[in-house]
């Protein structure tokens, strides 16, 4: 195949819930366990098989971190924890008790499944009307995306990501509404009075 270079993956702009949508996800749930999976995955911006894997130790109220072990590529890292996914936790801790799982799975013997912990997010999107397909990875999006435009600089991002190129936080730049509005088109720019001769 010599003379032929490899061809390029088509870019695809990742899908993204807006604040209230986010809102109505979390107040969709039923029960406090897919509440708290649900506002972790958002508010800290973690793959889905972090947070099915998360241990009650990785949660560090301290210093409002939770640890994630062995991330994609094996690399340990920090990711930020919120207060409202805090005060959230805990409510979830009183009520269920896990041993050592954040999220344990129904013998509560082992972490709960990653194809679970999608079902409960996509059941939530349903329960809340989104039209939009809502999934994990959505959510994860959508933290870099808020992130984004609330102007917080890309390398911070991509440290709460876990990515190890920048380039794959950029993508996050194409679908910032708040950065496309501020820009805004050149078609709407003042027009400049014609000059005299």
């Amino acid at each position: 195949m010599d003379g032929f270079g490899r061809m390029k993956e088509p870019f695809k702009v990742p899908e993204v819930l807006s604040k209230e949508e986010i809102e109505a996800l979390v107040a969709s749930c039923t029960d406090i366990r897919t509440r708290a999976i649900i506002t972790v995955l958002y508010s800290s911006g973690i793959r889905l098989g972090e947070c099915a894997s998360l241990k009650i130790t990785d949660v560090d109220s301290d210093r409002m971190v939770l640890r994630i072990n062995s991330g994609k590529g094996g690399r340990d890292r920090y990711a930020v924890l919120s207060q409202r996914a805090l005060v959230l936790l805990r409510q979830y801790y009183r009520s269920f008790r896990p041993k050592h799982w954040l999220f344990e799975n129904r013998k509560r013997s082992q972490p709960i499944l990653k194809r679970r912990t999608q079902q409960l997010v996509h059941d939530a999107g349903i329960r809340a009307g989104i039209k939009k397909p809502v999934a994990a990875h959505i959510l994860r999006h959508t933290f870099a995306t808020h992130l984004l435009e609330a102007k917080i600089p890309l390398p911070v991002i991509q440290h709460f990501m876990g990515h190890t190129n920048i380039s794959t936080t950029v993508k996050y730049s194409h679908v910032s509404s708040e950065m496309l509005k501020s820009v805004g088109s050149p078609f709407d720019a003042p027009k400049k009075p014609a000059e005299k001769r």
